[in-house]
């Protein structure tokens, strides 16, 4: 692990890694839940750093790295379930900024399981057509983006849409014991006898087809980065993997407080996912900054001459608890400058356009990339400028098909749903945080 990339890419696997877990222990409920996201969170881990062929194992063997990955994780776990048991207020004050559910106004009616599902699925399908459009600047990926319109990739993406639009009730039915049926029916058990596939063919519309053709886009998108991820990693190209990271969080991220934020009504989108944006993307920078300069700061110190004194690790420990700060401080920065940024203009566009019921939601998304093309840009030339990189011209070009992207995958998922069905802002007296 002595290239600099790759000692990066570790850094920013171990600190989303991390900070996943931390904020899984604020806003889940129950041990083995956690415990559960801990093991899935290590597990991402291990496999995005070593799907690189040009990393090598950091402890010597992938099964000492994959071991190591899970016990950083339940470490982390339990040192984050003793901090917030005696920190209960600062928990609950991270709480009310990440949990939806916790903001206010309280709606009338709380949101349903099919609101976070829709959510969630918006957010999957904006990271992915953001990264499928960073992937688009490599002027090699476009052959692998022909390639997935290969007849039999077109097959897999036909026959993955249909099984997924039919097999959705049945698989939860056999997962949890319990069907879809009944609430879509609202009761009536008018299909609850027929075969999945009859009530899609007898509930066919135009318009719901052409929801069945948006979720074959999203099924496209998801077979494209396939493609380019596979290319990538076997190319042992760590600086693309760290960027492909970085791409995919920072869409998540912004996309996911967009849409709880008009689910729940708030009276500011910008005011309200922008600060939900930057408490995350603080949390995920943050640990893996501390651990990599805490680390480099402790080998140099264990080099000094002689045993340490009592003195000397006072020292030491004072000087890691400035720079812990120091270190909060950065990710905090980075976190309002890179990210939070993209939440508030994208909110303002969207605080402006829900409250026209005939906007439309193509030139909602369309406004919306417009607005974080120059700010992103931005952001991405200074990083770049900051690192002494001499592709700027690329890097801008990227930054530009990954907002493209971004709003590609808004649009084919239920994002202009979300818009549709966004309740009216609540009172400006309504508390924004």
């Amino acid at each position: 692990m002595q290239d600099a990339a790759a000692t990066t890419l570790l850094m920013f696997i171990t600190s989303f890694v991390l900070g996943g877990v931390i904020i899984g222990v604020v806003v889940l409920q129950g041990l083995w839940r956690q415990v559960i996201l801990a093991l899935l969170l290590s597990l991402f881990g291990f496999l995005w750093l070593h799907s690189t062929s040009g990393v090598s194992p950091v402890l010597g063997t992938l099964f000492g790295d994959f071991f190591g990955f899970s016990a950083v994780g339940l470490a982390t776990l339990a040192l984050a379930r003793l901090l917030f048991s005696w920190l209960k207020g600062l928990r609950s004050a991270i709480a009310r900024r990440l949990s939806p559910q916790l903001w206010p106004p309280q709606p009338a009616e709380a949101l349903s399981t099919q609101d976070g599902v829709k959510r969630w699925f918006v957010t999957i399908a904006a990271a992915t057509g953001s990264l499928v459009g960073m992937l688009m600047s490599d002027l090699g990926a476009l052959k692998v983006f022909l390639e997935a319109f290969a007849i039999q990739r077109l097959l897999e993406t036909v026959l993955i849409t249909i099984a997924s639009v039919i097999l959705i009730g049945p698989v939860e039915e056999y997962v949890y014991g319990v069907g879809v049926e009944a609430t879509a029916d609202h009761g009536q058990g008018s299909g609850l006898h027929s075969h999945p596939l009859e009530r899609v063919i007898a509930q066919m519309s135009w318009r719901a087809f052409g929801r069945l053709a948006m979720v074959g886009a999203a099924v496209m998108l998801l077979n494209i980065v396939h493609l380019c991820i596979e290319e990538t990693m076997r190319g042992g190209d760590t600086e693309t993997a760290l960027s492909m990271l970085l791409t995919i969080a920072d869409a998540a991220v912004v996309t996911y407080f967009w849409s709880a934020a008009l689910q729940r009504g708030t009276f500011s989108v910008a005011r309200r996912a922008s600060t939900s944006t930057i408490w995350t993307m603080t949390l995920l920078y943050f640990p893996g900054m501390a651990i990599m300069a805490t680390a480099t700061f402790g080998s140099e110190f264990l080099r000094l001459p002689g045993y340490p004194s009592a003195l000397l690790w006072l020292f030491f420990i004072f000087f890691c608890a400035v720079l812990w700060i120091a270190l909060l401080l950065a990710a905090v920065v980075i976190a309002v400058v890179h990210d939070g940024a993209a939440a508030f203009f994208g909110g303002l566009v969207l605080n402006s356009r829900r409250v026209r019921p005939n906007a439309s939601p193509l030139a909602t998304i369309a406004f919306l990339v417009l607005a974080l093309i120059p700010w992103q840009a931005a952001s991405a030339l200074l990083a770049a400028l900051l690192v002494q990189a001499n592709d700027a011209g690329a890097i801008f070009v990227g930054t530009v098909l990954s907002l493209i992207g971004w709003g590609v995958g808004l649009y084919v998922s239920g994002f202009p749903d979300i818009l549709k069905r966004a309740p009216p802002p609540a009172p400006a007296s309504a508390p924004a945080s």
